[in-house]
């Protein structure tokens, strides 16, 4: 099991480039996102959106190495991943033309 950790902070335009790449692997992934108290409706949409994605909700923006910390250590209890990958929210992924092997 992979953890993908995201922080976001008025992320809305991002989210769907950052997230529907996830959509094909989501049983070897756990994905989470910590929202530093976006105006936007990032939260929201988030979950509406990606209902498989775990959003915890900052009252105030924590800024983004805290956040990250913050995510660490709700998640450091498990101990169960092989590794975390921890994308900008404003990264833009992309699929392969070719599957895995």
């Amino acid at each position: 099991m992979i953890l993908v950790a995201i922080v976001t902070y008025n992320g809305l335009k991002w989210i769907d480039s950052l997230l529907q790449p996830f959509l094909y692997d989501r049983d070897q992934l756990e994905i989470a996102v910590v929202d530093n108290a976006s105006t936007d409706g990032t939260p929201d949409e988030i979950e509406k959106r990606y209902p498989f994605v775990r959003v915890l909700r900052r009252p105030s923006n924590l800024g983004f190495g805290a956040a990250n910390n913050l995510l660490m250590e709700e998640v450091q209890a498990k101990e169960c991943y092989e590794g975390i990958f921890l994308p900008v929210s404003y990264t833009h992924l992309t699929l392969p033309t070719t599957p895995y092997v």
